[in-house]
């Protein structure tokens, strides 16, 4: 039986191995305590990897150019419907966020209407002699409207203070492979 050559992959990312073992050694001290020095580059080329995670709403650029090559016009195609999808999202928020103003809006009014109602009849019931009845509508009204201003701010205090925490970045990351490799470059 005769042993063929496997070809290695064209597209294998360019790597110092040299460099990486430096690093795994000067991590890990004892990964390669026991093997002798002709296996660590065949053992470093069968397991090392670099990993990326790209996230966004565009594909890769390695990605759109692929399909490029595969079909002549296709990038141009990908960013057309990426530029219409955006300005279809960009009317559809425009729509819901006028939309909810107005909800508000006139919920506003309509609890203006009723607190007001409210107060008039509790004004009612003083004047015609029932203080108690008028006194405790009144003061219930008015409790109700200070409630729902102060928890209606702290809603909001609390919605601005979540829109501010930091998101972390998840374009582009390596796993600790490439990291090691990232490393090695730098020494």
């Amino acid at each position: 039986m005769a042993e063929e050559a496997v070809p290695e992959p064209e597209n294998k990312p360019d790597i110092n191995l040299k460099k990486v073992e430096a690093a795994v050694i000067k991590e890990h001290p004892k990964v390669f305590q026991n093997i002798p020095k002709g296996q660590r580059e065949e053992i470093l080329r069968a397991v090392f990897s670099i990993t990326k995670i790209h996230s966004g709403p565009l594909p890769p650029l390695e990605l759109i150019e692929g399909y490029e090559n595969l079909h002549p016009g296709s990038a141009k195609l990908i960013f057309e419907i990426f530029e219409k999808q955006s300005l279809h999202r960009i009317k559809l928020e425009d729509t819901v966020v006028t939309a909810q103003q107005r909800q508000s809006g006139r919920g506003q009014n309509y609890a203006l209407i009723v607190a007001l109602s409210f107060l008039g009849v509790a004004g009612l019931c003083i004047l015609m002699g029932h203080d108690v009845s008028g006194g405790v509508l009144g003061s219930v009204d008015v409790l109700g409207i200070v409630t729902v201003f102060i928890t209606g701010n702290a809603k909001k205090s609390n919605s601005l203070k979540q829109k501010e925490l930091p998101t972390p970045n998840r374009q582009n990351k390596t796993t600790q492979r490439g990291l090691i490799q990232e490393k090695a470059k730098r020494n």
